[in-house]
């Protein structure tokens, strides 16, 4: 399987992808431990609970408002560090390229939910690079904290998730920013953030939970 898996998804070094941990520059770790599905035709974290812990540690530490939402948030866009998108560029919230600044980015075929959610479209779309998971956090705080102050976005995305109170109403908040199409995505997120809960992911007294 390895031999396999190296032929299709490798970008780099293979023990730079098939590690069990992966530490960028500040010192923030994160869990890896990846297999293919079986099929050679997509790769799993084996360890995505530990996934999701690790990034609720960096995001509390970098004080992002909502940790536990964000970190949720970072696993289910990048299938917990797995996809090819986290992958070979590090982009673990599915950030794309602004119109608006010369920045580093890479084009990937993606599929959104049209508006009417009657269908999906097939496009490409720019997606920024990060040299780190950790870079990679600071730009989704940056990305959140800019939405909303420049007139362009303020009819569609007013700063809605300043006035979140609730894990649930950050999710509400940045889908309404236009961070994903598809209808579900708010009430999918707090689902996942539920199961982790329970399972004690965010609870940093305990060991690790179990796969």
């Amino acid at each position: 399987k390895v031999s396999v898996v190296k032929e299709a998804f490798l970008t780099k070094k293979a023990e730079d992808i098939l590690t069990k941990s992966v530490r960028d520059q500040e010192g923030y770790k994160f869990q890896l431990e990846l297999e293919d599905d079986g099929e050679s035709t997509i790769l799993r974290n084996k360890k995505h609970r530990q996934f999701v812990r690790d990034m609720f540690i960096a995001l509390k530490e970098k004080g992002h408002p909502f940790p536990e939402a964000a970190a949720t948030h970072a696993g289910y866009e990048s299938r917990f560090g797995a996809s090819d998108l986290a992958q070979e560029t590090n982009n673990v919230f599915g950030l794309k390229k602004s119109t608006k600044v010369d920045e580093p980015y890479k084009e990937y075929d993606t599929r959104e939910e049209a508006e009417d959610g009657s269908s999906y479209i097939e496009k490409k779309a720019k997606f920024r690079t990060f040299n780190t998971i950790g870079d990679s956090i600071d730009g989704y705080m940056e990305h959140i904290n800019n939405r909303g102050l420049t007139a362009p976005h303020s009819e569609k995305t007013p700063k809605q998730w300043r006035s979140a109170t609730t894990d649930r109403e950050y999710f509400d908040a940045i889908q309404k920013d236009g961070y994903a199409t598809k209808g579900a995505y708010a009430e999918s997120l707090e689902n996942n953030l539920n199961d982790y809960k329970s399972r004690g992911v965010f609870d940093l007294t305990n060991p690790p939970p179990p796969l």
